[in-house]
C-alpha cells in the first residue's frame, strides 16, 4: 500500500473504450464492472462500452482538477497528504438508507480499530462541524473513488464516490478511505520491479497509465517491505485484454489483489504515517456533530421544566441548581443515533447507561454535550446505541432554576422508544446505613444492598496472598452477577483486618493474578476493604474476602450496593467435606467447585521442509519454524508452553506474522521462561481476536518433535497454518484439568454433498461478468465460535465463495466475507475463515469454468458441529396462471417447497414510473407494489407468469417511486424465458420487502401472476395506490394563482420566462409525502431543499415533475424529515400562463403549505437544464 501521493507527472487521460466484459476483474474498481455488468444485464451482450470518466487515476483515485495533478504542490511529502491530528470529518450527501450509511460508518470504526495499538486511537472518522476546514463528502454516486489525502490549502470538494450495491463489501470501503488517508496502490511503489512483472502486452489498449511506476520523489515507501497480500495491491488480471495476468508476481505461490481485510504491513504504513503510539494522542469523543441527515427517522418528545420538577447539582461542583426530566430511551436497531433539543432556554444533555443517579451525574456516564446543536443553545449527541439497551437521557438547563417548555428529537435508522419518567416534585431521602457500610439514594432512586454474613476458620482454604510465597491467609469465594449494568461498590464489616479482590470469572488459588480485576484493602472505614467497580450484566465474577494478617480468623460480613440486587453465593470449599447450604439472617449460600484449568495442546514436527526466518532476538540466522492461529472464546490470562527435547523459542502476535519482519505486530517472545528450554508465554488475550503464535527453536537449522500447550479458562482454537496433514482431536481428562489434545486442532468434521446440474441455476462470479456459471447455495451455521476450515472435494474445478447472512445472485460482492478458487490442492477451493456461533452464513460452491457441472463433496473442520443445509432453488417448470380476478393469492405444496401466487392486471389507473434500466425518455411504465414477508428465512425464487414481457425489482424495505435505485436489492428481466422475470433472492424472517412489477414495454398494461416459491408460504399484499386523486390520500391543502404579478424565471435555458409561485412546505412527521397539482393549466411541479433561487433553479433541487398525475399534472413523491426546511415551486409547462391551481397533498401527516415571497429574476436566461 506504500506511497503516498507527493508530486510528479502522471496522470491518464481515459477515453471511452470497448471492454471485455469477460476479463474486468479489479472488482474494487465498480466504475468498470458496474457499467459493463448492468449493460450486460439488459442487452445480454458480451461486450459493453464503458464510460470511463477522465480525472480517474488507477481506476479510483482523485486529484483536484488540474492537467497535472502532482505540480500544483498540493501534497508535498510529509505535510499535505496526512490528515491533521488523523481526523477525518465527514459527511453524506443525499441518496443513501439509514442502513447503508450505518454500514459505511461501521467500515469507518472498523479500520481506526485496525490500526489501533492497545486500543489507543490514532486516526478517526467523525461527522463534520462547522469548524471543519477540511473533510470528505460520501456520495452513492457511480463506482468506488477517492481523492488522495487532506490536499491542505485546496479548495475542493473532497469527495469518496461508495456505490450501492457495488461497494458494500467492508475491505473494499476500506480500500477507498486508505486513499483517503493518502495512500496509493501497492504497485506502484518505485521498487516494484523486483518483486512483479507487468506484462503491458495483455493490458487493455489506453489503460496502460494504470501501471505506472513511482520513483522516490512521489511515492514513500515508508521503508516497509513490499506487500503482495496488501489490500491496496491490484489483482493479477486487473484490466487484462485477454484474460492472460497483466501483473505476474516473481515469487512463486503468493496472492495478490485479495479485498477480504488490511494486511499487517496494510497497518504498519498507516501507523508509521500517522506516527501511532500506545500512548499517542487521545482523540476527542464522537459527541457531536451536525444537524440529523435526511432520511433519518424521527421521534419528538416535548415536556417543559417547571419549579415542580427535581433539580440536581449538574457541574458537580456544589454550586448549582438545575431543574431536569428524565427519558428512558431505547432502540430496536444498532446504529447511530442523534440527540437534539429545541427550545427557547439554553439547554444542556447528558447520556447514562442504565440509571441516573442524580446525586452522583458522574455513575453510568456516558456523553454530555451544550451547544452542539443548529442553534447554538441546544445540545446534540451523535452516539452508537445498541438495542434492547436501556440508557436514560437527562434533560436539563445550561443555568441555574431556569424553566420553560422544550423538545427532544431522538434521529436513527429506525424509530427509538423514548418515553418521559421524571418524577415530580419528590422530597428527598436520607441516606441508610447498613452495618458500617453507608449508601446514599438519590431523590428518587435508591441503592439497594445485598448483604452476605460469613465466617473464616481454620477450615477454610489457604493461598498465597501477596504472591511472595510467604504468605498464608484464610479465604472465602463468592459467586457474585448483577442483572443491570452499572457501578456497584463491594465492601467489608468486621472485627478483622480484611482485604478484598474481584475477579473476571474464575479465581485460581495458585496464581491470584490471573482474572484480577481490583483488589483493596483499608479503603472502608479503617482497616475494612471497599472498592466501586464497573459490573456487566450476566457476567459471572469472583469475590475473594481474606484479611490483610496470615492465618486470622473471625466473622465479617459483605456488602455490595448498587442499582438493583445482585446475586453473592458463597463457593468456598472447606477442607473435602462439601459444604451444605446455609441460612444466615435469611441470607442463604450454596458452595459449588471451582472452576477447572483447560489445557489445549498441539503437537508438530520442525523439518526441513519448514519455512526458515530470522528470530526476533537474532541479528541473522536461520531457523526453522511453525505458525498456529490461535483464538480464545472469552478473554483472559493465558499460558503459552512448550514440551520437547528441542530447545524452544516462542513468540506472539497481534493478527499477521510477517516473517521478513519478525518485529512487526509482536506482542510478546520468549526463549525459557518455561525452563528445560522450554518457552513460556503469560498473556492476557482478547476473545475472538485473531493471534499467531510462531514456534522456532535457539538453535539455527535444528529440526525435532514438539508439543505447545495453552492453559487458561477454556479451550482455545489453535490451528497450525503451516501445512501439515490434519488428525482428528481427541481429549482426555487428567485429575481436574481437562485436555484437548490434537496433532493439528480441526476438532470436529461435517460433510456435505451435491451435484452441480442443468437444474442449477446460473449467475455471474464475482470476478467476472458472464451469468455461465451453475452455482449451489447452502445455509452454515455454528454454535461454537471459532476458526472453521470450509473445503471442497471433487473432480470439477471448484470455487466457493462465503457470505455473511444473504447471498444476492444479482449482487455477489454484497456481503462477501472470504472467497477462494485453489487453496486446497487439486484445483479445490478451501477457506479458513472465524464463524460466529449461531450467525447465519451462505456458501455459495460454484466452478472455475463456465457452462461445467457435475458432482462434489464440502467439508467443513473446526471447534463444533457445523449444521450445513442445501437451500439452492433449482430450476423447474413454469407455473400456469389459474387466477382471474384483478387481484388474488393461494399457496400449493410441492414437496418441502411452497408456491404463493398473486395475480393482477395492470391498467390505465395503474400508476407510471421511469423504470431503472427503461428508456430514459419514458415516465411511462405501468407498475404494481407487493408487500412480501416471509416467516421462515431462506433463499426463495419469485417469477412472472404472462403473455406481457415483465419486468421485476425487489426492494428492501420502501420503494421510492421518484427515486428507483434506493433500496433496490435485485432486479430482473427475462431469466424465466419467454419474457418472464426471475428473482432468486435471500428473505429474511418478518422482514417486509417491496415488490416492484412492471412491464419491459413503456404504455403496455394486462393481466399477470407473479408465484413465490420457498420454504414457506409468503405473505404477499397488492399495495399499489391507483395514480388518480383519491380523497382519502390526497386532500386540498392550498389554492392560489398565478397571475401577471407574479414572479418569473426561465425554467430551463432555452425557455421564455414562466410565472411560478414558491410555496414553503412543512412537515410534522418524518416519512414520504405526495404533491399533486389540481388546475386547467398545464402544471409543472419543483420541490427543493432550504433554498430556491430563481436564478439558478436547479441548485438544491430535490425532484421534479410535470405530466404524471395525469391531465397535464404534476405529481411527486419524496422522503421528507421533520424539521426540515421544504419549498414547492409551481409552475406551468410553457411560459407566462396564468390561472388558479390547487395542491393536493398526502398522508401521513398534515403539511403545511405557507406562500413564500421570493423576487423575480431578470429577462436573461442563467442556467442550463
Amino acid at each position: 500500500m506504500k506511497a503516498h501521493m507527493v508530486r510528479g507527472d502522471a496522470c491518464e487521460n481515459i477515453e471511452n473504450k470497448t471492454l471485455s466484459s469477460t476479463f474486468i476483474t479489479d472488482i474494487h474498481d465498480e466504475r468498470q464492472l458496474l457499467c459493463c455488468r448492468y449493460q450486460f444485464f439488459l442487452d445480454g451482450s458480451d461486450q459493453c462500452v464503458c464510460n470511463i470518466e477522465t480525472n480517474l487515476f488507477e481506476g479510483d483515485m482523485l486529484f483536484p482538477s488540474s492537467k497535472n495533478p502532482f505540480n500544483r504542490g498540493v501534497a508535498r511529502r510529509g505535510s499535505s497528504v496526512p490528515w491533521t491530528d488523523g481526523i477525518v470529518p465527514y459527511e453524506f450527501a443525499p441518496g443513501y438508507t439509514p442502513t447503508q450509511v450505518e454500514f459505511i460508518i461501521a467500515a469507518m470504526h472498523q479500520l481506526e480499530r485496525l490500526i489501533a495499538i492497545n486500543n489507543v486511537q490514532c486516526i478517526m472518522f467523525r461527522p463534520r462541524i462547522s469548524s471543519d476546514p477540511y473533510y470528505i463528502r460520501v456520495t452513492n454516486g457511480n463506482g468506488c473513488s477517492s481523492y488522495i489525502g487532506q490536499n491542505t490549502g485546496v479548495t475542493m470538494n473532497r469527495t469518496v464516490t461508495l456505490n450501492y450495491p457495488g461497494c458494500f463489501v467492508q475491505a473494499i470501503i476500506m480500500h477507498e478511505l486508505l486513499h483517503t488517508l493518502g495512500f496509493f496502490h501497492e504497485q506502484s511503489r518505485p521498487d516494484r520491479d523486483e518483486y512483479i512483472r507487468v506484462n503491458y502486452e495483455n493490458v487493455i489498449l489506453g489503460m496502460e497509465s494504470n501501471f505506472e511506476k513511482y520513483d522516490n520523489s512521489i511515492a514513500d515507501t515508508l521503508n516497509t517491505p513490499y506487500d503482495y497480500g496488501s489490500v491496496m495491491h491490484y489483482p493479477n488480471n486487473g484490466f487484462s485484454s485477454n484474460g492472460l495476468p497483466t501483473i505476474e508476481p516473481l515469487q512463486p505461490n503468493v496472492t495478490i489483489g485479495q479485498r477480504a481485510n488490511l494486511s499487517a504491513i496494510d497497518i504498519q504504513e498507516v501507523r508509521i504515517l500517522y506516527n501511532c503510539s500506545a500512548t499517542g494522542i487521545t482523540l476527542p469523543l464522537r459527541t457531536t456533530t451536525t444537524a440529523p441527515m435526511v432520511h433519518l427517522i424521527n421521534i419528538t418528545v416535548s415536556s417543559a421544566l417547571t419549579v415542580n420538577n427535581p433539580t440536581y447539582d449538574r457541574r458537580d461542583n456544589g454550586n448549582s441548581s438545575c431543574y431536569y426530566d428524565t427519558f428512558n430511551l431505547s432502540v430496536s436497531l444498532a446504529g447511530t443515533y442523534y440527540i437534539g433539543s429545541n427550545s427557547a432556554m439554553d439547554t444542556y444533555g447528558s447520556l447514562y447507561n442504565g440509571i441516573f443517579i442524580p446525586n452522583r451525574p458522574d455513575l453510568n456516564f456516558i456523553a454530555s454535550d451544550d451547544d452542539s446543536g443548529d442553534d447554538s443553545r441546544q445540545f446534540q449527541l451523535q452516539l452508537f446505541l445498541e438495542p434492547h439497551v436501556q440508557y436514560t437521557l437527562v434533560a436539563t438547563t445550561f443555568s441555574n432554576m431556569v424553566t420553560g417548555p422544550y423538545a427532544v428529537i431522538v434521529s436513527g435508522p429506525q424509530r427509538a422508544t423514548l418515553i418521559l419518567t421524571s418524577i415530580v416534585g419528590t422530597t428527598p431521602v436520607a441516606p441508610i446505613t447498613t452495618g458500617s457500610y453507608s449508601t446514599n439514594p438519590a431523590t428518587v432512586i435508591y441503592m439497594i444492598n445485598t448483604t452476605a454474613f460469613s465466617a473464616l476458620t481454620v477450615n477454610n482454604p489457604i493461598y498465597d496472598r501477596r504472591g511472595d510465597g510467604n504468605s498464608s491467609c484464610y479465604y472465602d469465594t463468592f459467586d457474585l452477577s448483577v442483572s443491570m449494568a452499572g457501578i456497584y461498590y463491594i465492601g467489608s464489616n468486621s472485627a478483622m483486618d480484611t482485604y478484598g479482590s474481584l475477579y473476571n470469572g474464575s479465581f485460581i488459588p495458585n496464581r491470584p493474578d490471573l482474572n484480577l480485576i481490583v483488589n483493596n484493602d483499608d479503603s472502608n472505614e479503617g482497616t475494612q476493604f471497599g472498592f466501586a467497580v464497573s459490573l456487566q450484566p450476566h457476567a459471572r465474577y469472583t469475590l475473594v474476602a481474606t484479611t490483610f494478617a496470615d492465618f486470622e480468623t473471625g466473622r465479617y460480613t459483605v456488602v455490595v450496593s448498587g442499582l438493583q440486587r445482585v446475586t453473592l453465593i458463597r463457593t468456598t470449599i472447606i477442607g473435602t467435606t462439601p459444604v451444605a447450604p446455609a441460612t444466615t439472617d435469611s441470607y442463604q449460600t450454596f458452595p459449588t467447585i471451582i472452576l477447572n484449568i483447560l489445557n489445549t495442546s498441539a503437537s508438530s514436527i520442525l523439518t526441513s521442509d519448514n519455512p526458515a526466518y530470522t528470530r526476533p532476538d537474532a541479528s541473522n540466522g536461520s531457523y526453522y519454524y511453525d505458525t498456529f492461529s490461535l483464538m480464545v472464546p472469552m478473554g483472559g490470562n493465558y499460558d503459552i508452553g512448550s514440551n520437547s527435547v528441542l530447545d524452544t523459542a516462542g513468540s506472539l502476535y497481534d493478527g499477521d506474522f510477517v516473517p521478513d519482519h519478525p518485529d512487526l505486530n509482536i506482542v510478546k517472545y520468549n526463549d525459557d521462561s518455561g525452563g528445560s528450554s522450554q518457552f513460556r508465554l503469560e498473556v492476557f488475550l482478547q476473545a475472538h481476536v485473531k493471534y499467531t503464535l510462531v514456534i522456532t527453536t535457539f538453535n539455527e537449522r535444528t529440526t525435532g518433535p514438539y508439543t505447545l500447550i495453552v492453559s487458561g479458562l477454556m479451550l482455545v482454537s489453535l490451528i497450525r497454518t503451516t501445512g501439515m496433514a490434519v488428525t482428528q482431536m481427541t481429549r482426555t481428562t487428567t485429575d481436574r484439568f481437562s485436555t484437548a489434545q490434537t496433532t493439528n486442532a480441526y476438532m470436529i468434521n461435517t460433510t456435505a454433498w451435491s451435484t452441480l446440474s442443468l437444474a442449477n441455476p446460473k449467475y455471474a462470479r464475482p470476478d467476472t461478468l458472464n451469468s455461465t456459471y451453475y452455482y449451489d447455495t447452502f445455509n452454515v451455521m455454528t454454535t461454537v465460535a471459532g476458526l472453521y476450515t470450509i473445503v471442497s472435494n471433487s473432480s470439477i474445478d471448484t470455487y466457493g465463495f462465503l457470505y455473511n447472512g444473504s447471498f444476492f445472485p444479482n449482487s455477489p460482492t454484497r456481503n462477501l466475507v472470504i472467497s477462494d478458487d485453489e487453496s486446497g490442492g487439486n484445483s479445490q477451493f478451501q477457506l479458513r475463515v472465524y464463524l460466529q456461533s449461531y450467525a447465519q452464513y451462505v456458501l455459495v460452491v460454484t466452478t472455475f469454468y463456465e457452462n461445467v457441472f457435475g458432482s462434489y463433496m464440502v467439508m467443513t473442520s473446526g471447534l463444533g458441529h457445523v449444521n450445513i443445509l442445501r437451500t439452492t432453488v433449482t430450476i423447474t417448470t413454469q407455473i400456469p396462471s389459474t387466477a382471474t380476478s384483478v387481484f388474488n393469492t393461494k399457496t400449493s405444496t410441492t414437496g418441502y417447497m411452497f408456491n404463493t401466487i398473486a395475480s393482477s392486471i395492470w391498467t390505465n389507473k395503474n400508476p407510471t414510473y421511469a423504470r431503472p434500466h427503461g428508456s430514459n425518455s419514458s415516465r411511462n411504465y405501468y407498475y404494481d407494489t407487493f408487500d412480501v414477508t416471509a416467516r421462515i428465512p431462506g433463499l426463495y425464487t419469485i417469477v412472472s407468469n404472462s403473455t406481457i414481457d415483465t419486468y421485476g425489482y425487489l426492494y428492501n424495505g420502501s420503494f421510492i417511486q421518484n427515486f428507483p435505485l434506493w433500496n433496490l436489492a435485485a432486479f430482473d428481466d427475462d431469466s424465466a424465458g419467454s419474457g418472464q422475470f426471475r428473482l432468486n433472492v435471500y428473505l429474511e424472517s418478518f422482514v417486509t420487502y417491496t415488490l416492484v412489477a412492471t412491464t419491459f414495454s413503456d404504455n403496455t398494461n394486462g393481466p399477470y401472476t407473479v408465484i413465490v416459491r420457498g420454504p414457506t408460504q409468503v405473505s404477499i399484499i397488492r399495495t399499489t395506490i391507483e395514480s388518480m386523486p383519491n380523497t382519502t390520500t390526497l386532500t386540498s391543502s392550498y389554492t392560489n394563482m398565478l397571475t401577471t404579478n407574479s414572479p418569473t424565471f426561465h425554467r430551463t435555458i432555452d425557455s421564455g420566462l414562466s410565472y411560478f409561485q414558491a410555496i414553503q412546505a412543512t412537515v410534522l412527521t418524518t416519512g414520504t409525502y405526495s404533491f399533486k397539482s389540481d388546475s386547467l393549466l398545464d402544471a409543472y411541479g419543483y420541490l427543493y431543499e432550504n433554498n430556491f433561487n430563481p436564478s439558478n433553479p436547479r441548485a438544491n433541487l430535490l425532484t421534479e415533475d410535470d405530466d404524471s398525475g395525469g391531465d397535464h399534472q404534476f405529481l411527486m413523491s419524496y422522503p421528507m424529515q421533520y424539521g426540515s426546511e421544504y419549498i414547492l415551486v409551481f409552475t406551468t409547462h410553457n411560459p407566462r400562463m396564468t390561472g388558479t391551481f390547487s395542491i393536493l397533498t398526502s398522508d401521513p401527516s398534515k403539511v403545511n403549505l405557507k406562500y413564500l415571497h421570493i423576487m423575480p429574476v431578470s429577462s436573461s436566461p442563467a442556467i442550463s437544464k
